[in-house]
């Protein structure tokens, strides 16, 4: 007596296993979302780089461009006021600071207004009046912007879970003391060599790189829920 084996019933076309297209839909969103998480994260190292190198040389050119040494401090100065004031007039904003493309934005401004130091510098010479103007802009755009990157890391980490959002806070953190070791060592390194304007270029040429890298992040819908 033969036997005969029944083979097992096959799927129609075009349908397969749903557990795992599950499993597959899952693989590419964690995939997409690390690499939001990675984008996240440069674009703070790069920023945080090219700010502790413009703060190293700032001073230094606006001494030389001034002759007055109560000017260095203008700027530094002038971007803190917003960022104190930032509790009252930032109230209805950040709601809106949604995804990484408003964030490039904000920093793409920030961008802007660093690089009116070193143009002004090049041309019409560096006065109070544009010293404090860049000192404004930039600290708008970080009273909005640095909430903003931490609170859409954070939303981005818990798409996938709860540990992941605390690892990429603290990868955020980390960025920061990276470029707040090697950072100022390298700014001492190019005054020393006579370039501090470049530094103020650099630093511009950084924030538009982060603006660039955030503007490629989209909103998730735990930061939309927050507005």
């Amino acid at each position: 007596m033969t036997s005969h084996v029944v083979p097992a019933a096959e799927a129609p076309p075009g349908t397969g296993n749903p557990r795992h297209a599950r499993r597959a839909r899952h693989a590419r969103h964690a995939r997409k979302t690390r690499r939001h998480i990675a984008l996240m994260l440069a674009a703070t190292f790069v920023s945080w780089v090219g700010q502790r190198l413009g703060a190293i040389a700032l001073p230094l050119v606006v001494l030389a461009q001034t002759g007055d040494a109560w000017t260095t401090g203008l700027v530094a100065g002038a971007a803190g006021l917003p960022v104190i004031a930032a509790p009252w007039w930032t109230r209805r904003l950040r709601h809106r600071i949604v995804s990484g493309r408003s964030l490039g934005l904000l920093t793409a401004l920030a961008a802007a207004g660093t690089a009116v130091v070193p143009v002004a510098a090049l041309t019409v010479g560096l006065g109070a009046g544009t010293l404090v103007a860049s000192g404004l802009v930039l600290g708008c755009c970080t009273a909005l912007t640095a909430p903003g990157q931490r609170a859409l890391l954070a939303d981005i980490g818990d798409a996938l879970s709860p540990a992941t959002s605390v690892r990429a806070l603290t990868g955020q953190d980390f960025a920061h003391r990276i470029s707040m070791t090697f950072a100022p060592a390298l700014g001492a390194l190019v005054v020393a060599l006579g370039h501090p304007i470049t530094l103020l270029w650099v630093e511009s040429a950084a924030l538009a790189t982060a603006a660039g890298l955030l503007a490629a992040v989209p909103s998730y819908p735990a930061v939309r829920m927050a507005g």
